[in-house]
């Protein structure tokens, strides 16, 4: 027996039908044939060849050919879970802001000595002292 719904085309040919590619892509584009006399009606089909056949041919459900599937180790694109058309966000480059809370860095006053320079002069006066 030769189901209509998932008969390939060379099928069709071998059978007598002149366009096999014709009946298939009919086909997908109808969703399937319900009956073999919808079948029988469609485009392409000789009614002479149908006749001859029909004894051999069935109309199962139409199942709808699945897509073609990658190999599973194909490698995929790096940016694939994102979307196509999605943007970084506007302030992304710029710097962030400290909080209005934050202390505000002070500035020393120029004359002022560095950072260890004076805890070398309070070591310096606490050893005074001591003496």
């Amino acid at each position: 027996m030769v189901d209509v719904n998932s008969a390939r085309s060379s099928q069709f040919e071998a059978l007598g039908f002149a366009n096999g590619d014709a009946i298939v892509e009919h086909r997908k584009a109808i969703g399937g044939f319900p009956t073999l006399s919808d079948f029988a009606k469609s485009p392409g089909i000789d009614f002479k060849v149908f006749t001859s056949v029909k004894d051999i041919l069935e109309c199962r459900p139409y199942v709808p050919p699945k897509p073609a599937e990658q190999p599973k180790d194909a490698e995929k694109p790096k940016d694939a879970d994102q979307p196509k058309d999605a943007e970084k966000p506007k302030d992304a480059d710029q710097p962030k802001e400290a909080p209005k809370d934050a202390p505000k860095d002070v500035e020393k006053p120029k004359d002022a000595p560095a950072d260890d320079e004076e805890d070398d002069e309070e070591d310096d006066e606490e050893d005074e002292e001591e003496e």
